[in-house]
């Protein structure tokens, strides 16, 4: 597969950006937005692997697709995602989803029927991310019916770009997070029996971790791609919930 030479320079820069912009998430966007100046696509999201839950995906950030419909994929939409089985892969490569099915299948599906449609969506081209072995992410990029399928140069770009994004997620993941992990892990079991306690949903057991293991608000909006406002509510509900009126009073339940 043949690139242009202008091709090739932008791909170095998506590479060099991604690999030096020091905020994770930011990064993340960034790429989303270079990838889609070389690849024509409506919209785009980038997943990271969830490090609690065994072939399941989270902490979404996206390229002109909204957080409401990321955050509905992830609680109502994932278990019936054709695609899922990539999440258990250990290698990256590159997918379009329109091949898995006879021409007129795909549409019949429950997933393409109650969230394709519903985010104007007809082809999907996938890139898993991968590295040591581990499955650590998912790029996702979407056109709608008025377009092609991703073509073979499409992939082929992907493709080039996988092993570059792959190794700087797996150090996010594995390496400089490692300390954030273990707080995680010490206090996941006191959280989930006061969560059960005090009937806490799934987001609001999500966000009194990360408050407990010392994120600030704005750290806690973007991980969960999530507004100021809606995150206050959230943390009014749990405070009501769990009978408290502040953040020091959270703490203490957990350092008693």
């Amino acid at each position: 597969m043949q690139l242009l030479e202008s091709e090739w320079i932008f791909i170095t820069d998506i590479i060099y950006k991604f690999n030096t912009i020091k905020d994770f998430d930011e990064a993340r966007r960034e790429l989303l937005d270079m990838i889609r100046l070389l690849i024509r696509c409506d919209k785009a999201t980038f997943f990271l692997t969830d490090m609690k839950q065994k072939n399941s995906i989270g902490n979404p950030v996206g390229s002109d697709y909204p957080e409401e419909l990321m955050q509905e994929y992830i609680d109502l939409q994932m278990h019936q995602d054709y695609a899922r089985w990539l999440f258990a892969t250990t290698q990256g490569h590159t997918y379009r989803t329109a091949e898995w099915f006879p021409p007129g299948e795909r549409e019949k599906e429950p997933y393409y029927r109650s969230y394709y449609k519903k985010c104007n969506i007809h082809y999907a081209g996938l890139l898993t991310l991968a590295h040591n072995d581990k499955f650590v992410g998912i790029i996702c990029l979407y056109r709608d019916k008025t377009w092609p399928d991703f073509s073979d140069h499409d992939m082929f770009i992907l493709d080039i770009l996988e092993k570059h994004i792959s190794k700087r997620v797996y150090d996010e993941l594995y390496g400089k997070n490692v300390d954030t992990i273990k707080v995680s892990d010490i206090i996941g079991q006191k959280l989930e029996v006061i969560a059960a306690r005090c009937n806490l949903t799934k987001r609001e057991r999500e966000i009194v971790g990360l408050l407990v293991s010392g994120k600030s608000t704005d750290d806690i909006c973007k991980q969960l791609v999530i507004a100021p406002g809606t995150l206050k509510t959230h943390i009014s509900n749990v405070y009501k919930k769990m009978n408290i009126g502040k953040r020091s009073e959270l703490l203490k339940m957990f350092s008693e």
